[in-house]
């Protein structure tokens, strides 16, 4: 990885925050809770009310692998966070299906009956 991650990026005392939403990306202030965020990304990107926000990163601990983030978690890793890749849920879908990359490489819930790992790969 050329950049790090655990340093912000900052513009004088704030706290920049590159959102990736599919094809669309904004460069936004980090806001401080995740409620904050839901709202900021709700006025720069289009999002179904009845949609929940799921917000990924990648994460240096982590091997860089992106993870969807848990609401509870923002204000922790806020700090360590330049980007961050946005998506919406939507109704109905449980939380606990684990996402899937679909072909385009958007993060989409997997189905119901699509197991986490395809069988013979690991």
């Amino acid at each position: 990885m050329g950049s790090d991650q655990s340093r912000p990026v900052t513009a004088g005392d704030v706290h920049l925050l590159r959102m990736h939403a599919g094809d669309y990306e904004v460069v936004t202030s980090a806001p401080e809770t995740f409620e904050e965020l839901d709202a900021s990304v709700r006025r720069l990107v289009y999002i179904a009310e009845d949609h929940q926000l799921v917000v990924s990163a990648k994460l240096k601990c982590y091997g860089w692998k992106l993870m969807d983030i848990d609401p509870n978690l923002w204000s922790v890793l806020k700090p360590q966070l330049r980007e961050v890749w946005v998506t919406a849920r939507p109704p109905g879908v449980k939380e606990s299906i684990p996402p899937k990359y679909a072909e385009s490489g958007q993060l989409v819930p997997a189905p119901i009956d699509t197991p986490a790992i395809e069988p013979g790969k690991v």
